[in-house]
Formats: structure tokens, C-alpha cells, sequence
């Protein structure tokens, strides 16, 4: 597999918005498109994996900092599209977000994962963390 893997312009984003919506059944591209528009204003960058030019995965991350975790890389979104799953391209995605965190001078990466892919994570070498995620929606 001839994989490249790299920094997506926001004006690039649409092929990629097809790849979200496999696993956010709640937008489609248009949704995913906007959302991202606004989280790019807080720093939401999206990085493409290509294969022969076609995107076949996708990266969404966040530099961020807080007092009890110091300054770390938030994996916000990890997708692989359905043909190439199984691969190796997510392996290779996560080598790259480690590889773009130690170079933005970050010591760590977070992230939230979905139960069926935790094992994944795991054999990657992340750990639970002991925090739990609390949320409250308004309106």
C-alpha cells in the first residue's frame, strides 16, 4: 500500500467529509463540513490519508493544554474508510498523530474511544485514563 498521510487545507475538506459520516451516522457531509468550519476556529486541523491520490482515512485534531494534563494532542476523529479497514492505515494514522504531537513539542495524545475500538487503541499502547467524561447539553 503507497499511503501519504498530510495536513489538509479547510478549502480540501469536502472529499474527506464522505469519510466522517461512516461513523457519525447523525451528519451527513454538509453537517460534518460545518462542524468542523467551527471547530477550526478553536484549532481543528484535518489530515488526510491518501492512497493513489483517493482519500482513504482521515485525522481531526486539536493542540491543547489544560493544568492537569499539561499540553497534549486531542485525537477528536479517526476514520478509515470501510474498504481499507483492517489494513494497517489506522496504525499508520496513529504513528502519525504521535509523530505530529512530538513535533508541535506536545507529551501526549487523548482521546475518546468507541467500545468496539478500544482494543485497537490498546494494542498501540494507550491506556484508560482514570477521568471519566461528563457532559450536560443545553437546550
Amino acid at each position: 500500500m503507497d499511503l501519504e498521510i498530510r495536513f489538509v487545507a479547510q478549502s480540501s475538506w469536502s472529499p474527506l467529509a464522505v469519510l466522517a459520516c461512516d461513523l457519525r451516522p447523525n451528519l451527513d457531509a454538509s453537517g460534518f463540513l460545518d462542524r468542523a468550519a467551527f471547530q477550526h476556529r478553536y484549532g481543528y486541523e484535518l489530515h488526510g490519508a491518501f492512497e493513489n491520490g483517493s482519500p482513504v482515512g482521515l485525522l481531526g485534531v486539536r493542540a491543547c493544554c489544560t493544568l492537569s494534563r499539561g499540553p497534549f494532542l486531542q485525537i477528536d476523529d479517526l476514520v478509515v474508510a470501510e474498504s481499507h479497514r483492517g489494513a494497517g492505515v489506522g496504525r499508520h494514522m496513529m504513528a502519525y498523530a504521535e509523530a505530529y504531537a512530538r513535533s508541535l513539542g506536545l507529551g501526549a495524545v487523548y482521546l475518546e474511544a468507541r467500545p468496539t475500538a478500544v482494543g485497537f487503541y490498546e494494542s498501540l499502547g494507550l491506556s484508560h485514563h482514570p477521568s471519566p467524561v461528563m457532559r450536560k447539553v443545553f437546550g
